[in-house]
């Protein structure tokens, strides 16, 4: 009987064990946490198209619903074609510089990039 009582107790401490043992322990579920980007990065329009170097510049806006950084204007392809000047910080305005074309890219500092295709051609009438 004695014995019985010994096996029952020791079964009784292994249920318990493996119960987690009713103490301590508990852990809070993590919680995900939400990374937000912006939309996708536009301009419009996204091409301009010259005549003459004369020409009025043609302005440009980027569009980034979410995006509060600043913006990257590059003209690295253009420098003989057109040239860009900032208006404000989403807006910018073309100018025709020599004939060719070129693309102006724009980028944010999430590394989205857009672009504006320029065109300048220059009709010359006249002899010389």
């Amino acid at each position: 009987m004695q014995a019985d009582r010994f096996c029952g107790a020791i079964l009784l401490a292994i249920t318990l064990a493996a119960c987690g043992g009713g103490g301590g322990g508990s852990t809070t579920p993590s919680t995900p946490v939400a990374t937000l980007s912006p939309a996708k990065l536009a301009v419009s329009p996204a091409s301009v198209a010259y005549t003459s170097l004369g020409d009025t510049p043609q302005a440009v806006t980027i569009t980034e619903a979410g995006y509060t950084g600043t913006y990257t204007i590059s003209t690295a392809s253009c420098a003989n074609v057109a040239g860009a000047t900032s208006t404000s910080a989403t807006t910018f305005n073309v100018n025709p510089v020599g004939s060719g074309t070129c693309t102006i890219a724009v980028s944010d500092s999430y590394g989205q990039s857009a672009g504006v295709n320029v065109s300048v051609t220059q009709t010359f009438i006249g002899g010389h």
